[in-house]
C-alpha cells in the first residue's frame, strides 16, 4: 500500500481552526492487513510524503506549518494563539475537545491547532523553535528520552519556567518531577496518566479456547493453540520501531523495572548497564523465543502499524502492545468484542509490573508573542474537571489517581490493583532515558532479534551505545 498526504483545514463546532495532515491511500491490496481508513493512525509516513501532497495544491508542508506556527491577532482584534498537537489516535479527536472546551473559557482569544504528524513532531518543532515561529503553546512527552520530549526544548531555554504558578506545581506527581523539571525551573504539566499495558481482544481470546495466562511458560505454551486456532497471540509491528519498542519495554517491565524501579538512575550513575543487566538479557530472548514459537503474527518483522487494529479485532491476533489510548480507540471503534487490559506475565507468578507515566504533556514557548494569554490557557488546562474529561475522551487514567489516588475508570479494573500499588508501577522509563536514540535502538533491535540480524548480548550493546552518545 502506498499512501500521500492531504491537508485539511476546517473549523471546529467552538471556532477553532484545525490543521491536519492526512494520509491519501492511492493504491492498496486486498488481504489480512487491510485497514478501516478510520482506524489508520499508526501508519505514520515520512515528511516528504506529505510535502508532495502539500505541493499539489499550491503549498510546502514547511509553509504550512511556519504560516500556522506563533500566534498573531486577528483581524477582529482578538488574540490568536496556535496551539501544536500530534495526529490523534483511531480517528479520536481527543486535543480537539480539549481545545474546544478550553476556547469556551476564554471568548477574547482565538485558539488554533496545528496537527503534526506523530514522527514528524519532535522534528518540526524543534526546527521552528530555532526559527523563532513555533506555535504559543507545544505538546510533547515527558523527560528527555523522545525526540518529542519537552525537556530538550526545557534545556535549550525555549520553554516557560511554570514553577512560581501553584496550579502547575500542584500537577505534577512526586514519582514524577524529574521528567518535568529541569534543575529547578518547571516546563511544562501532564494532563492524564498513560498506560502501556498488553490490549488482549478477549472475544477473540474465548472462542479460540483460551486464557490470560498468568506466567510467561503458560503464555508460550498458548502460542501453538492460538495457531491451531487460525490466530496468533501477538500483533507486533516489527517494521515500525515506535511500535516495536513498547514489546521491548512491557516485556521489560517484570524482568527488569519490577526487581529495581530505580534501573534508570543506576544505569545515569554509572551503576549498570544494559549489558550487564540480566532482565535484559532475558526480555531479549523473550523476544526471539516468541518469535521462533510463532507467538506472533506471520511476517510480524516486517509489519507496519496499520496492521494491528484490524488484525485484532478481527481476531486474526488476539493481543497488542501500546498506549492505552490507542487501544481505546480500537475499543470505541468495534462494539462487537470485549477487551482486556493486562500485563505482560512475567517468568514468576506475582511480579507483574505495569508502566503507568503523567503524559500528554504541554508547555507554554518562551518565545511567544502572547506568552500571558498562553499561560491563561494552560492553566484552564491544568483544571480537575478539564483533565478529567481530558483522560475519558483519551481513554487513559485521570491525574486525579496518580497524584490523590482517585479510582481508577472501569476499563483498567483488572489491572486497578497494580496501577495504584507504586510497586507494580512506574512512569515509561523510556522518557528519562538521555535521549531519543536509544528508543529508536530498542524499536530497531527488536526486529533484529526476529530476523537473526542481532543477539541478545548485541542489542543491549548497541543500547549502552547510544546511551552514552556513541
Amino acid at each position: 500500500m502506498v499512501e500521500d498526504r492531504q491537508l485539511t483545514l476546517r473549523i471546529s463546532e467552538s471556532g477553532v481552526i484545525l490543521i491536519r495532515v492526512d494520509p491519501i491511500k492511492t493504491a492498496s491490496a486486498a488481504g489480512d492487513n487491510e485497514v478501516p481508513r478510520g482506524l489508520d493512525t499508526m501508519n505514520l509516513q515520512s515528511l516528504a510524503r506529505a510535502r508532495r501532497a502539500a505541493i499539489a495544491i499550491g503549498l510546502t508542508v514547511a509553509s504550512v506549518f511556519a504560516l500556522a506556527g506563533c500566534g498573531s491577532d486577528d483581524a477582529d482584534g482578538k488574540v490568536q494563539l496556535t496551539i501544536a498537537i500530534q495526529s490523534q489516535d483511531g480517528g479520536s479527536d481527543y486535543y480537539t475537545k480539549l481545545v474546544d472546551a478550553v476556547q469556551k473559557l476564554h471568548p477574547d482569544v482565538k485558539l488554533k491547532t496545528v496537527e503534526y504528524p506523530s514522527d514528524q513532531l519532535g522534528t518540526v518543532l524543534t526546527t521552528q523553535l530555532q526559527a523563532g515561529n513555533a506555535p504559543d503553546i507545544i505538546y510533547g512527552s515527558p523527560g528527555t528520552g523522545n525526540t518529542n520530549s519537552l525537556g530538550l526544548y526545557a534545556g535549550k531555554g525555549y520553554l516557560v519556567d511554570l514553577a512560581d504558578k501553584p496550579w502547575a506545581t500542584s500537577s505534577i506527581p512526586d514519582s514524577s518531577k524529574s521528567l518535568f523539571y529541569s534543575g529547578n525551573k518547571l516546563f511544562a504539566i501532564p494532563l492524564d496518566t498513560v498506560v502501556v499495558p498488553l490490549t488482549v481482544n478477549k472475544t477473540a481470546l474465548g472462542k479460540a479456547g483460551l486464557a490470560i495466562p498468568d506466567t510467561y511458560d503458560e503464555f508460550l505454551a498458548s502460542c501453538g493453540a492460538a495457531r491451531s486456532a487460525k490466530t496468533a497471540m501477538l500483533n507486533v509491528a516489527g517494521a515500525f520501531p515506535a511500535n516495536a519498542g513498547f514489546v521491548g519495554l512491557e516485556i521489560a517491565a517484570s524482568r527488569v523495572y519490577a526487581q529495581n524501579p530505580a534501573w534508570n538512575d543506576d544505569r545515569a550513575a554509572g551503576k549498570t548497564t544494559f549489558a550487564g543487566t540480566p532482565g535484559w538479557i532475558r526480555t531479549f530472548q523473550v523476544i526471539r523465543q516468541m518469535y521462533e514459537n510463532d507467538c506472533m503474527q506471520s511476517g510480524a518483522e516486517g509489519a507496519g502499524g496499520p496492521q494491528i487494529f484490524q488484525s485484532v479485532a478481527s481476531g486474526r491476533t488476539l493481543g497488542m502492545f501500546g498506549p492505552s489510548a490507542v487501544a481505546a480507540s480500537l475499543q470505541t471503534a468495534d462494539s462487537k468484542n470485549t477487551y482486556q487490559f493486562t500485563a505482560f506475565p512475567p517468568d514468576t507468578a506475582g511480579q507483574e509490573y505495569v508502566f503507568a507515566s503523567p503524559s500528554d504533556a504541554f508547555a507554554v514557548n518562551a518565545g511567544s508573542k502572547h506568552k500571558e494569554q498562553a499561560i491563561s490557557v494552560l492553566q484552564d488546562f491544568s483544571t480537575v474537571d478539564i483533565r478529567n474529561q481530558f483522560a475519558n475522551w483519551a481513554g487513559n487514567v485521570s491525574l486525579e489517581t496518580t497524584l490523590h489516588g482517585a479510582q481508577v475508570p472501569a476499563a483498567f479494573s483488572e489491572i486497578s490493583a497494580l496501577l495504584t500499588n507504586p510497586a507494580k508501577s512506574g512512569p515509561l522509563p523510556s522518557f528519562s532515558w538521555p535521549n531519543g536514540n536509544v528508543y529508536q535502538k530498542l524499536g530497531e533491535g527488536v526486529q533484529g532479534l526476529m530476523t537473526g540480524q542481532v543477539s541478545p548480548e548485541e542489542l543491549a550493546k548497541q543500547l549502552d551505545s547510544a546511551w552514552d552518545g556513541r
